[in-house]
């Protein structure tokens, strides 16, 4: 029994690793990803971005913008533009 235990918790932790992959799912905000980064890097604040996103006829949250924009790897190298306002 002890003998088998190694190759227990190998196979358990490998149903883990199939359990615990994340699905990517899209966001709304994915068809405008460039078009938020260049007037975000022209210096737009959160609320010019949703004003902008609405006249897009897409509605969103402020805090959505900032937390799609953090999560980009273009807006990482600059996190002085991502503080919150």
């Amino acid at each position: 029994m002890i003998a088998e235990l190694p190759n227990e918790l190998a196979a358990v932790r490998s149903r883990r690793q199939v359990i615990k992959r994340q699905r990517r799912y899209r966001s709304r905000l994915d068809q405008f990803r460039a078009e938020l980064v260049a007037l975000r890097n022209a210096g737009a604040t959160i609320g010019d971005l949703v004003a902008w996103l609405r006249t897009h006829r897409c509605r969103v949250a402020g805090s959505t913008v900032w937390r799609y924009l953090r999560k980009l790897p273009e807006m990482r190298r600059d996190d002085a533009k991502l503080s919150k306002p």
